[in-house]
């Protein structure tokens, strides 16, 4: 059988599926945040928090520190499972695969999905993204960098 790219829909299951993983495997973290910043559980008491520039910047270091451990994380578990089983859970689901040669293209291929937790570097997924979407190819900015792909 002859690979093909995968289109749009099934790439975006797999990757919901593989947040949703990351989700619970960090939630920890999360779980962390929840204890050290007291944040409103109704609508005008987290409007009034997110506006309170004070407030958010003596924790700046904490969710900076939290965020780059996130990443971190993210970045390994589709490095390391893309790179060995050549699929990440999301993908095992929805039965694609990546076609790489090495554990640094894996690396590179999923900057941009992990950088979408860190910090103020999140637009870089969407960037990402967008060049999927305008791609006849349907191949990400950081998939033609790294020369991978994802095939069925």
């Amino acid at each position: 059988m002859k690979k093909r790219n995968v289109y749009f829909w099934r790439r975006s299951l797999a990757f919901v599926i593989d947040i949703f993983i990351i989700g619970l495997i960090t939630s920890p973290l999360q779980g962390l945040i929840n204890k050290r910043i007291p944040i409103p559980k109704d609508l005008p008491g987290l409007i009034e928090f997110l506006s309170n520039s004070n407030a958010l910047e003596e924790h700046r270091s904490f969710l900076l520190l939290i965020s780059l451990l996130i990443f971190l994380i993210a970045l390994a578990y589709w490095s390391i499972l893309e790179a060995m089983l050549k699929q990440s859970l999301g993908k095992m689901i929805v039965n694609v695969k990546v076609e790489s040669k090495n554990f640094l293209q894996c690396v590179i291929r999923n900057l941009s999905k992990a950088l979408l937790f860190f910090d103020m570097l999140f637009f870089i997924f969407f960037i990402d993204i967008i060049v999927m979407i305008i791609n006849k190819e349907h191949l990400r900015l950081f998939e033609k960098l790294s020369k991978t792909r994802v095939v069925r």
